[in-house]
């Protein structure tokens, strides 16, 4: 959508000793690269384009953007907007593969700063939680939503610290956040989804059942996605740091089929629970996340 990609290298990440205003630049470029401009005779403040509803006035259509996109935007303005957005990062020792930006667990951290920050533009108020670090999610790791106007900085702070280090691999006390959400919110979830598909059916059903839009952002490292499997391979789990020997000819079959069988349940469960699904390499711009994210927001 936007002409130049939201892309982090290594080089950049390294370089920047500051995640909020690496996401705010990522933020700002993206809405100038949507053609941001004030809205023709009005007073209010530009926050972000929504997808053109039935009813919406056509001169509020920005036809540059659908020159580009082929997709039909409108502009929203500040007072226009006002949700809790909840940002859902998981922590667990799966995340933590990927070599440098590609890092699963950076790649989310970002990804969830990215969000944060695009939220309180749109002045709803954002939220945060890091689950998978144990059966409940430790109250250092969960930053209930706010606009006031330090938050934003306190809570992408946290993001910074933040490390995945949980041992394990199922949703880890999450779901004890759900009867939080309020009705009017958008919960946005950030994993690998390596987990039991029945039990993440049953959080987001809940979610959807509280009357949040979810979108889940699954997350692979291109690592996991093209392994160089060849001879015999020693495996170490992440979680538990077994170790195992396999045929690497055999297990690169076995492997794609499946992964090819884990994405499809994951999205299989999204469908089931009316959550909207994005999968993203963490080779990948965020822009396609960003526009994933404004059309459930704009819905």
């Amino acid at each position: 959508m936007s002409e130049a990609a939201l892309y982090a290298d290594a080089e950049l990440l390294a370089g920047s000793r500051d995640l909020l205003l690496l996401a705010q630049c990522m933020v700002e470029g993206y809405a100038h690269g949507m053609h941001r401009s004030p809205y023709s005779g009005s007073s209010q403040e530009f926050a972000t384009y929504r997808a053109f509803l039935p009813g919406d006035p056509l001169q509020r259509i920005d036809w540059k953007v659908y020159g580009r996109t082929d997709d039909l935007y409108v502009r929203e303005f500040e007072q226009e907007t006002n949700l809790r957005g909840y940002l859902f990062l998981d922590g667990s020792r799966s995340m933590d593969f990927g070599a440098g930006a590609g890092n699963k667990f950076i790649y989310g951290r970002l990804l969830c700063a990215v969000l944060a920050v695009l939220l309180r533009r749109q002045q709803d108020a954002p939220g945060l939680a890091v689950f998978g670090k144990g059966e409940s999610i430790p109250i250092d790791d969960w930053w209930p939503p706010s606009t006031r106007r330090d938050h934003l900085e306190h809570l992408v702070h946290h993001l910074e610290g933040s490390v995945a280090d949980g041992p394990h691999d199922h949703l880890g006390g999450l779901a004890d956040l759900v009867d939080e959400c309020h009705r009017r919110s958008l919960a946005a979830i950030i994993t690998d989804a390596l987990v039991d598909p029945t039990e993440l059916k049953e959080m987001l059903g809940r979610l959807r059942m509280r009357g949040s839009k979810v979108i889940l952002f699954q997350l692979l490292a291109r690592e996991e996605l093209d392994p160089r499997i060849e001879d015999e391979v020693v495996l170490v789990d992440r979680e538990t740091g077994a170790e195992r020997a396999v045929d690497g000819t055999v297990y690169a079959r076995l492997y794609q089929e499946n992964l090819t069988r884990i994405r499809a349940e994951i999205e299989q469960v999204c469908h089931d629970t009316e959550t909207e699904y994005c999968f993203l390499a963490t080779d990948e711009p965020l822009d396609e996340a960003l526009r994933r994210f404004l059309l459930l927001r704009s819905r």
